[in-house]
């Protein structure tokens, strides 16, 4: 198993659209897929600087953070076949940012 963290930044007045189209690509039909859990980044000045020293977030936009478990990353690929550069123009403001982490003790832990 592995983590798959995809960055998307938003357009400020585009969430609720965003939402929604995040929702109906959900691929739960795929039996590589797992779980997922789509995360709104808090960048808030009111938390100490040591809690916000991991800079994700994007300028002029509401960032999220998509944690999605996939059998391999082989698996997301085939299924999305994603390209380095893509964003969806009518809801983002730059392409989308991913990384694969190997999964470690969560193999282990039944998810979904």
């Amino acid at each position: 198993m592995v983590i798959i963290l995809v960055r998307r930044c938003v357009k400020l007045d585009k969430e609720a659209e965003f939402l929604a189209s995040f929702d109906r690509e959900k691929p739960t039909s795929n039996p590589a897929f797992i779980d997922e859990t789509l995360t709104k980044v808090n960048d808030s000045q009111d938390l100490p600087e040591a809690m916000r020293s991991l800079h994700i977030s994007g300028v002029n936009c509401v960032t999220y953070l998509n944690v999605a478990y996939w059998k391999s990353a082989q698996s997301f690929y085939d299924h999305f076949k994603p390209s380095a550069d893509y964003f969806d123009p009518k809801t983002e403001v730059c392409k989308r940012e991913r990384i694969v982490l190997d999964a470690g003790m969560l193999d282990k832990i039944p998810l979904g």
